[in-house]
This record gives structure tokens, sequence and C-alpha cells, in this order.
């Protein structure tokens, strides 16, 4: 549904680590649980998005946490070039992005 419905989708992997390693301070276990599904999910979009050969894919700048953590925004770059390769990458943070 989301190729058909042009959709776009915008991945999180490197905060979605840093949650799953706890270095985003999170105001208490309950959201650490909460949140931690969610960066589970995030993964496993990876492989349907490269399944279904989404294109609709771009960078996204918000970041969960306190304000330091966005000093660490541009690992993100990284992360999705672990996920996916480097010209997916700059496409998700340059011409995707309009």
């Amino acid at each position: 549904i989301i190729k058909e419905k042009g959709i776009w989708v915008i991945p999180s992997y490197f905060t979605s680590s840093l949650i799953a390693e706890r270095k985003i301070p999170l105001p208490n276990e309950e959201t650490y649980r909460k949140t931690e599904r969610v960066g589970k999910a995030m993964f496993k979009s990876a492989e349907l998005i490269k399944k279904y050969d989404i294109q609709n894919i771009a960078f996204g700048t918000d970041c969960v946490g306190e304000t330091n953590v966005h000093a660490t925004q541009l690992n993100e770059l990284g992360a999705i070039e672990q996920v996916f390769d480097t010209i997916t990458a700059l496409r998700m943070a340059t011409s995707n992005c309009g």
C-alpha cells in the first residue's frame, strides 16, 4: 500500500540504535520499552523497503531525547548508508527531499 499510494517513509536507524543501546536519556523504563519496540520495527522496515523496492524514502531531522542528541544527527546518514548504500543515503538527504 505504501508504494501504491506514494506514501513517504522516513526511517531513523541511528536514533533507533541509540535507543536500543539506551544511549538516549528517556524519562522512565516504560518509555524505553515502547521506543525499543519501535526501534526493532524500524530495522524490520528496512527489509520491507528493499523487498518491495520502495523509492519514496527521505532523511528525517527529528530526534528523540535531550537537546544534545541533535549533535549526533548526521550519524543518521552513516546508518542509512550501512542499511542501504551510499547513493540511497545521499538521495534520501537531497533529491528525494525536494
